[in-house]
């Protein structure tokens, strides 16, 4: 049942929320082609940050791009809830942390559709529980940990140097276990070396295709607290109260907790999950917002270090009022879920009402392109700003015509080196770059390389575009409306 209440967002909307979710899915569909023998792309399979795709792309082969994205994503997060339960049970804490720790995985990183990122929490807490674990440190708990080391590390690599801090913090704040702690980070050796042969090649080979590699901080200082920054980094981009909304009910099911569980208070709060949710705000709050081309490299810290505080038993250091205690019942455990409910159908509806708004018209313009042999399609999104998230969502809304239909892009990961697959030869392009984040710099001079334009906007763009000479309209109604060049002479 509880599987199926998380998945309600994914359930109510028919396209997936999440700006490079259709990338993702393009990614799938240029494995399969790389696999069948296309020759001018390879495969990194066993790269960093590349386990994902392993996950995500028989849901792609058997259900279809749209459904295989949203069953990755509906996993991922009842994984994580299902792992952070079983933590809490490890750790002698209340099983319903777990409930109010999944809402901090409606964050910044989901809507940016930053699935290698996802993965690697669910990732970091299964190897947590295999390190603080109180079993023997036997060879076969070992072997368990060394696995777990590099399925953090072929997760992504950001997790995989969490990892690392975590397991130095835990031992910090428990010195009389040092000797296990150490005998259990051996493992992680291979993983390591693999990371410190990867991670150079990596940023040089971004370096060498010309993308920004400097450390870049946007926001800092106390600005970086306030409820537009840190809020939507925990809470998601739903624009309105919702971030207000779901602070409140989160804080008020904190101090709930506390005086549910006021027996609990004696153990103290989980020192190793605090110290941990600590670095985590650290590197939110003194990292980069934009690394190594890497966007959100402080903010997507946020979410997960209000997980851990919570996981950690946080509550645990509320104050509590004796006299409160003695005069008030302590009410049903299960209320502690409502700000869960509550945020799975905000979200749903909000995702719903985008889907039927902001996206229409988008699936009958993908089905033309799909009547097209391998189109070379070129995405404009004239729709800069969402009426219900913040960010940017469509910007990559138009690889989901090369993950329906095949054929080429006008941008794809293949160029970035972050996908699973990359061009073996890659070649500068003849048409005008960065048209995914400035579509208004598309000219004529652009067609002659593409067959067909997929463009998301209100009128006046779909009006302009259609009285350039070599555009025909094939679908006229939507936000997202199909062109197909014709030559001209």
């Amino acid at each position: 049942m509880l599987l199926l209440v998380l998945g309600l967002p994914w359930l109510l909307a028919p396209w997936p929320v999440g700006t490079d979710l259709a990338q993702h899915a393009a990614q799938v569909e240029l494995l399969r082609r790389a696999i069948g023998g296309d020759a001018v792309l390879g495969v990194s399979w066993w790269a960093p940050n590349s386990l994902v795709y392993w996950l995500l792309a028989p849901p792609v082969w058997v259900l279809g791009p749209v459904a295989g994205v949203k069953l990755l994503s509906w996993g991922l997060v009842a994984a994580s809830t299902g792992l952070g339960a079983w933590l809490c049970h490890m750790r002698k804490a209340s099983a319903e942390l777990s409930l109010l720790a999944a809402i901090f995985c409606f964050n910044s990183t989901l809507y940016w559709g930053f699935l290698p990122f996802q993965l690697g929490w669910v990732a970091f807490l299964a190897w947590l529980i295999a390190m603080l674990s109180p079993q023997d440190n036997d060879a076969r708990h070992l072997a368990l940990l060394a696995v777990l080391s590099a399925v953090v590390l072929w997760s992504h690599s950001l997790w995989f140097g969490a990892a690392g801090i975590a397991g130095v913090a835990c031992t910090l704040v428990r010195p009389g276990v040092w000797r296990q702690r150490v005998v259990r980070g051996l493992p992680a050796i291979p993983a390591a070396l693999w990371a410190s042969w990867w991670v150079p090649r990596m940023s040089s080979e971004r370096a060498a295709r010309g993308f920004d590699m400097e450390a870049r901080w946007f926001v800092e200082g106390a600005a970086r607290f306030k409820a537009d920054f840190f809020g939507t980094g925990v809470f998601g981009h739903i624009l309105g109260d919702y971030v207000e909304v779901m602070g409140g009910l989160c804080m008020a099911a904190v101090l709930l907790l506390a005086h549910i569980r006021r027996d609990e208070r004696e153990r103290g709060a989980d020192r190793e999950l605090l110290a941990i949710a600590a670095l985590m705000l650290l590197a939110f709050a003194k990292f980069p917002d934009k690394y190594v081309n890497t966007i959100e490299f402080a903010r997507r810290w946020a979410p997960y270090a209000c997980a851990m505080a919570v996981l950690g038993g946080i509550h645990r250091l509320m104050p509590t009022w004796r006299q409160l205690n003695d005069r008030v019942p302590r009410p049903a455990a299960w209320l502690i879920a409502l700000p869960l409910l509550v945020a799975l159908t905000w979200t749903g509806t909000t995702w719903r009402a985008m889907s039927h708004q902001e996206l229409s018209g988008l699936d009958e313009a993908l089905a033309l392109v799909g009547e097209l042999e391998e189109p070379r399609t070129v995405g404009l999104n004239h729709i800069p700003h969402s009426r219900f998230v913040r960010g940017a969502p469509y910007i990559q809304q138009f690889a989901w015509a090369q993950a329906l239909h095949g054929g080429t892009l006008n941008f794809s990961f293949t160029e970035h080196g972050s996908g699973i697959v990359y061009e073996l030869n890659p070649r500068p392009h003849s048409w005008t770059g960065g048209l995914e984040w400035m579509p208004e710099r598309f000219s004529g001079r652009d067609l002659q390389y593409f067959d067909v334009v997929l463009l998301g906007g209100a009128q006046e763009h779909h009006a302009r575009l259609a009285a350039m000479p070599g555009i025909k309209p094939l679908t006229t109604s939507g936000m997202w409306r199909a062109y197909k060049i014709t030559p001209t002479r």
